[in-house]
């Protein structure tokens, strides 16, 4: 059975166009073979060096050919091209499943290390701009050229066309350099028609803006257009980095940075009738314990480079400081902007607290840190490197000094999880604590356990914000941190928005076991605690998590709890998407999930197989708003124009769509149109929420989260069936903050309903806590609003005090609005609630557009006013 993982989408408008276009590998060549004279005699100093040894260019005929290792891909007749340094796989005939976002063969499927099977970067997909117009090059043949000597090695050569210009012929020829990590790719494209045309060759790599760096700007803060004088581009997977740099020494352009990808033009230029134009890059893996700015400078020789040198010493006796990190920011010349250079990777000192790397040449400042390590440098203003010399850094750093925290309950006085944030003051030094993905210490961020908790900090003076997700309030203390005077720190935290008979539950959640995820399931449960969860789902790829080990491994068994789901994902011939399955059982094995589809399946096989393996468990559609690259664009979902899939393969057979996926609300809307044109076509399909946190910071666990309605208040003695049911019958909201309520005729709606007499009062309440700002909300019936209410500036609540003692119960005031409404209704409609606010400062994290606003949603509620089970919306 053929399984692929699932990646962000290689340009969606490209995928549905490709897919149509049929290829065949092994052709006769075409009679213009591509010219040796490019290929060989570059790389070879030494007339007598065998550059061919160790290189190997075959097409994949059995599967025990194909790299393994959860994160390689491949297929039965893609090509492999490998050598001792790297690994290379081109995909081959289209007729087999369409895998890692890259649609047609000849494109690049995969680029690695050849020393570790799970060091893997998707794809590269080659296509051209054609008078200002994006294009795609379409591959029809594909063949192995064996080395014409010893002294050349073999390649693999690819010819095709434009689709939207047949006159412009391309052949592309892909290689290793001799005993380097590179991957060559040569492109010539041929004018044969009979006008000029100005042509330009793009690249479209799967790296996401968040995981890239631009050489001479740094890494962009979430989307760019049409940037430029780029030297190269590279991005960031674990512990290595892929870059793509532009052998004619010519600068490239970015036509466009996202998080799904990145759009490079290369040499762009008018080419006549009859003649051709090249395009010559290298692909360049290097590793990341080296900053790639250093490494890319080695290599290719673009910038002349210096070197940083210096040594970090511990302040009290002067002995060397190892396994200390040392990051490089990058000034840019024309702007006060500053660039950290490898946001994932870590240099670090070694033995005798020393460290080294070359950069190139221009203004920098170091930081060096550590967890609990104050920072004392020789000075603060910036350095510069210059050509061929080394510039001297030295740092001094202090003893690690801990400082004791605890959360208490303000109402019952036990201790509990909760979440502080550290903010500087007056220009202070921002504590980084540790990476993005451990609770105990990320970023600025630490996630206190039941008791007290630990934590290095460096000296300083700080804004300490103590919280627990939007049902407490917050407690702001500015706390100076000494030395020589340590300190405990207790902090009462109490509830002040009433969530009676309502438990908090967070869905798909991935640990470190999937790709998006770096969290390790004990640091996921710690931060789902300390942000007020109650149930947490996992949602691991292919594979079932226990959370609950972990919640036992750490003494929260009182305070949140967990059941299993797997995501599973999906690109066969007649199955194509990504659906999430919970609940399942913890011991779950890998055959069962395995066997639930196969490349013959289609959706209603596939739907119908779940509910055999997994009695009353929900079927989700994930990625809703993908509008080509999902289950329902695949199938012909076109939301805008009221279009939904006709007949098979499509099947209805599923019970919700992840309607909301992360903090930003600003990415559901298409997908909250797809519920209510479901619901308007007799399909209803319930929205759901997920978190997904891929890092305890800037995602953190629980915004948004779903509170189901329940007949108790202790989560523990709900039933997990009863919370499933509880869903399907909508009996629950959406929320990244305020709590909000529905009732028809005085009770808490569930659906179907009838009222009586077709007559039916409404009633809405909305509750935060004073950090929640919320703004107003929206009543909408049947897709359109029908009364609008917008909160005062007075009415919100903007008190932060700064010490425990001032936090008294009359300056924690909540949120509350009624709204009523009465409507006779004939036909059958649905109703539901939106409600909008301010972002969640100082609690929740912001990066780049991810912001984090105040804002609920309930599902739609359906008035079934003829009682009959039938629903005809109008």
């Amino acid at each position: 059975m053929r399984r692929f993982l699932s990646r962000p989408a290689l340009g969606v408008l490209l995928l549905a166009a490709m897919l149509m276009t049929g290829a065949a590998a092994g052709q006769d060549t075409p009679e213009d073979d591509y010219p040796g004279e490019i290929l060989y005699g570059r790389f070879s100093p030494d007339p007598g060096q065998k550059t061919g040894a160790g290189v190997r260019v075959a097409r994949v005929v059995r599967r025990e050919e194909l790299p393994g290792g959860p994160w390689a891909t491949g297929d039965i007749g893609d090509y492999i091209i490998e050598s001792t340094e790297a690994r290379v796989i081109v995909r081959g005939d289209l007729r087999s499943p369409m895998q890692d976002g890259v649609p047609g063969p000849g494109q690049i499927v995969d680029v690695a290390f050849n020393d570790q099977m799970w060091d893997s970067f998707g794809g590269l997909t080659q296509m051209a701009r054609v008078n200002g117009e994006i294009d795609e090059v379409v591959f029809s043949t594909i063949q192995v050229k064996e080395p014409a000597n010893e002294h050349s090695q073999p390649f693999l050569a690819c010819y095709g066309v434009l689709r939207g210009h047949q006159q412009v012929q391309v052949i592309t020829v892909l290689y290793l350099v001799p005993n380097q990590p590179i991957l060559a790719v040569e492109s010539r494209f041929t004018n044969t028609g009979e006008e000029p045309l100005k042509i330009g060759i793009v690249d479209s790599s799967s790296w996401g803006a968040l995981g890239v760096f631009l050489g001479g700007y740094g890494v962009p803060s979430y989307s760019h257009h049409l940037r430029m004088g780029v030297h190269w581009i590279c991005g960031f997977r674990d512990d290595f980095v892929l870059g793509i740099v532009n052998q004619s020494r010519q600068p490239m352009a970015i036509l466009d940075t996202n998080q799904n990808r990145s759009v490079l033009l290369h040499d762009e230029r008018e080419i006549q009738p009859g003649q051709m134009g090249l395009a010559n890059r290298h692909l360049i893996l290097t590793r990341g314990d080296m900053a790639p700015i250093s490494e890319f400078s080695l290599r290719t020789k673009q910038f002349d480079y210096g070197w940083l040198s210096g040594t970090i010493r511990q302040y009290t006796d002067k002995a060397p400081a190892t396994g200390e990190e040392v990051d490089i920011y990058w000034i840019h010349p024309d702007k006060d902007a500053k660039y950290k250079l490898n946001p994932y990777g870590m240099t670090q000192t070694n033995e005798q607290g020393h460290y080294r790397f070359p950069l190139p040449v221009g203004e920098y400042f170091a930081r060096s840190h550590s967890r609990g390590r104050p920072v004392v440098p020789p000075r603060q203003a910036s350095f510069f490197i210059r050509k061929n010399q080394v510039t001297e850094q030295d740092y001094m750093q202090t003893e690690v000094n801990r400082f004791s925290f605890e959360a208490i309950d303000g109402t019952t006085s036990r201790s509990m999880p909760a979440k502080v944030r550290f903010e500087s003051i007056e220009g202070e030094k921002i504590a980084d604590l540790g990476p993005a993905w451990e609770a105990e210490g990320a970023r600025d961020v630490v996630y206190l356990r039941p008791g007290p908790n630990e934590v290095p900090l460096p000296s300083g003076r700080f804004n300490c914000i103590f919280s627990r997700g939007p049902e407490y309030e917050i407690v702001q203390r500015e706390i100076h941190f000494r030395f020589d005077k340590p300190q405990t720190i207790q902090v009462k935290l109490s509830r002040v928005v009433p969530t009676e008979n309502m438990i908090s539950v967070d869905l798909n959640a991935p640990t470190e076991a999937s790709p998006e995820s770096r969290v390790s399931a004990e640091d996921l449960v710690l931060a789902a605690a300390g942000e007020g969860l109650e149930w947490i789902v996992s949602g691991d790829l292919d594979r079932v998590t226990d959370l609950g080990e972990a919640i036992r491994a750490q003494g929260l068994e009182d305070w949140i709890r967990a059941s299993a789901g797997v995501r599973l994902s999906y690109q066969f011939e007649k199955l194509f998407g990504d659906f999430y399955v919970f609940p399942v059982p913890v011991d779950t094995p890998a055959c069962t999930l395995e066997g639930l589809a196969g490349p013959e399946s289609s959706p209603g096989e596939f739907f119908a197989a779940v509910r055999t393996a997994f009695p009353g468990a929900l079927i989700t559609v994930l990625k809703p708003s993908e509008v080509n690259a999902s289950y329902f664009g695949f199938y012909g979902t076109d939301v805008l124009n009221d279009k939904l899939p006709v007949g098979e393969p499509f099947s209805w057979d599923f019970d919700a769509i992840m309607a909301f996926e992360g903090k930003s609300e600003s990415l559901s809307h298409y997908a909250w149109q797809m519920v209510e044109l479901f619901l308007k076509s007799g399909h209803a399909k319930i929205p759901l929420a997920s978190s997904f946190p891929g890092d305890v910071y800037y995602e953190e666990p629980g915004y948004p989260r779903i509170y189901v309605f329940t007949t108790t208040d202790d989560f523990t003695q709900v039933r997990e069936e009863d919370m499933v049911q509880t869903l399907r019958d909508s009996g629950y909201f959406i929320t990244n903050g305020p709590i909000v309520e529905l009732k028809i005729n005085g009770e808490r709606t569930r659906s179907p309903l009838a009222p009586a007499d077709n007559r039916f009062q409404y009633t809405t309440k909305v509750l935060a806590a004073p950090w929640v700002q919320v703004t107003g909300f929206v009543i909408r019936k049947s897709g359109r609003d029908i009364n609008a209410f917008q909160v005062r500036p007075k009415e919100r609540i903007q008190v932060f005090p700064t010490s425990e003692e001032s936090a008294r119960p009359d300056r924690w005031s909540l949120f509350i609005k009624d709204a009523k409404g009465n409507i006779t209704e004939y036909y059958d409609a649905f109703l539901s609630i939106t409600v909008t606010g301010q972002p969640l400062k100082p609690v929740v994290t912001f990066h780049g557009r991810e912001t984090s606003s105040a804002f609920a949603i309930t599902p739609p509620v359906i008035i079934d006013s003829q009682g009959d089970g039938k629903f005809d919306f109008r």
